[in-house]
C-alpha cells in the first residue's frame, strides 16, 4: 500500500513478483500474498491473466476509504465492542468450515504466518498484521468468497484490535498459543474443537480488551 501511496508504483505498472516483494519488504510470501488479495479486494490492483498484476489509480470510493483516510485511529470502544459482537457469530463458524475444507496450500500459508509471528514475537517487534492475516488466512480455508470478503473489509478493524492487546508480551505469547492450537484443530481437520477453541479465543480478547 505505501509503495501505491508514494508513488513508487503507479497506475498501470506490473507488481514484482511476489518473490521480489517478500525481499523488498522483508516479509513472509504468505504475507505478500494476503496483502495482495487485501489490496485487489479493495480495487487498487488488478490481475490479468498471463499478464500478472497491474496497479490502478487510487479513487474515492467506499471501498477504499479504510486504506486511504485510515477512520480507526479514532475508533471508539463502542465500535470495539459492536464488531467483537460480530466476530463472536462468525468465527467460530468460519473456523469450523476452515477445518472441514482446508487444502495443503491453505496450511502451507497458515504455517508461513505463524511462523513469521513467531519470529516477531522473540523480540516484541512488528506482528500485528502477521497476526490478523492468520485469520484472513482461515477464511481463505473456508472455499467461500463471502467469508474472505467479510474477513478482508474488516481487516483494519482486526489489526486495531490486535494493537490493542498485542502490546504486552504475556499478552502476545498467549495469542499466539491460542492460534496455534486453533491451527492444530484445523490441521487435523476436527470442526467441533476448532470452533471451540475460536470461541475461547474470542472470549481471552475480549478479557484482555477489558483488563487494565
Amino acid at each position: 500500500m505505501e509503495l501505491i501511496k508514494t508513488g513508487e508504483l503507479k497506475p498501470g505498472d506490473s507488481l514484482p513478483p511476489e518473490r521480489t516483494l517478500a525481499q523488498k519488504l522483508n516479509a513472509s510470501r504468505a504475507t505478500i500474498r494476503e496483502g495482495l488479495r487485501i489490496l485487489e479486494f479493495y480495487g487498487l490492483i488488478e490481475s490479468r491473466q498471463g499478464s500478472g498484476r497491474r496497479v490502478k489509480a487510487i479513487q474515492d470510493n467506499e471501498r477504499q476509504q479504510p486504506l486511504l483516510i485510515n477512520p480507526l485511529l479514532v475508533l471508539e470502544s463502542q465500535v470495539i465492542n459492536d464488531f467483537l459482537e460480530f466476530r463472536f457469530i462468525v468465527e467460530p463458524e468460519t473456523t469450523k468450515l476452515a477445518a472441514m475444507r482446508r487444502t495443503d496450500k491453505d496450511l502451507e500459508s497458515m504455517t508461513e504466518i505463524l511462523e513469521e509471528v513467531r519470529v516477531c514475537n522473540l523480540t516484541d517487534e512488528g506482528g500485528i498484521t502477521e497476526d490478523a492475516l492468520f485469520h484472513l488466512a482461515i477464511a481463505e480455508a473456508t472455499q467461500n468468497h463471502i467469508f474472505k470478503d467479510v474477513t478482508t473489509i474488516h481487516f483494519s478493524l482486526l489489526k486495531r484490535i490486535r494493537r490493542g492487546i498485542l502490546w504486552d508480551h504475556e499478552n502476545r505469547m498467549v495469542s499466539f498459543a491460542e492460534h496455534m492450537n486453533i491451527f492444530e484443530a484445523i490441521r487435523d481437520r476436527q470442526p467441533e474443537r476448532a470452533y471451540a477453541l475460536a470461541l475461547e479465543h474470542l472470549r481471552g480478547i475480549k478479557q484482555r480488551l477489558a483488563s487494565p
